[in-house]
């Protein structure tokens, strides 16, 4: 088997830890060593598929797999991690300086109550769905690519991990004769709520997650690097209220706008599964 040179060696890593079944199962190891079948046993998913996750981890150097009898029990690679953890500290005075500026903003923000906000964009729209569907059309990834964004742009990617402290990465995207826009976003889940309330951050970003200004994006200067949606729900006799507020993007504008659009196909989509 031919050796991994650096880059390959960090590459195979990162794609590893990109997936949350297998950071899962980092997280576990770090209790100590465990068996495969140990490993599978919180996750739905059959054993066959947690031995490619696992296999992926060993491939990648994360993890060991022991020679105890039969069991071959799998446990963490520490000399990689710790080369993870290196590579990692180059970055770290960016990082704590983006993270000192979210901190900033998001106490700006304070305890944000929908009734509160009044010079944000605020949507309050009844859908004729019961609560639970309502609620997956927001957590649910492939059900939030058919109605998320403005007219004509569609939504190829929804990596949504929604747990508090969970991120979210999402891709909205447009196709003209003449050239494809991209628009990438990231956040944090602040509040879930299942099924009354949902709050997270959100910030223009690159394909890799790494939060980039707005006004690169042509967004106007002022325009916070960092806004937080806040999504609450309520039901009386099968139908959903939902009241909306995005907190950072003012009443009026073309922020605005698209969010009124997607409420109208989010409308749609219920509509048609009706």
């Amino acid at each position: 088997m031919r050796l991994m040179n650096e880059a390959e060696r960090l590459d195979a890593m990162f794609a590893a830890l990109a997936n949350p079944t297998r950071r899962a199962i980092l997280a576990r190891l770090a209790d100590g060593e465990a068996t495969v079948n140990t490993l599978a046993a919180p996750f739905s998913m059959s054993l066959p598929a947690v031995s490619k996750h696992i296999r992926v981890l060993e491939n990648a150097e994360l993890i060991e797999r022991g020679k105890t009898a039969q069991f071959r029990p799998c446990r963490l690679n520490v000399r990689t991690l710790e080369h993870v953890a290196t590579w990692a500290d180059q970055y770290r005075h960016i990082w704590d300086a983006r993270f000192d500026k979210m901190d900033q903003t998001i106490k700006a923000m304070g305890d944000a109550k929908v009734a509160d906000q009044t010079e944000w964009v605020r949507i309050e729209r009844e859908f004729d769905a019961p609560i639970d569907v309502v609620w997956e059309m927001w957590t649910n990834p492939d059900l939030f690519k058919q109605w998320y964004g403005p007219m004509g742009m569609s939504v190829p990617t929804a990596e949504m991990d929604v747990v508090v402290g969970g991120t979210r990465k999402i891709c909205m995207e447009m196709n003209t004769p003449e050239r494809q826009m991209s628009m990438w976003f990231t956040g944090i889940y602040k509040e879930v709520k299942r099924p009354a309330r949902l709050v997270y951050t959100e910030s223009m970003c690159d394909a890799d997650g790494v939060i980039i200004s707005p006004q690169s994006m042509g967004m106007p200067e002022g325009h916070p690097d960092i806004t937080e949606v806040i999504v609450e729900l309520s039901e009386s006799g099968g139908k959903t209220l939902v009241t909306m507020v995005h907190v950072g993007v003012p009443e009026g504008s073309a922020g605005a706008g698209g969010w009124g659009q997607a409420f109208d196909k989010l409308a749609g989509v219920l509509n048609a599964s009706a």
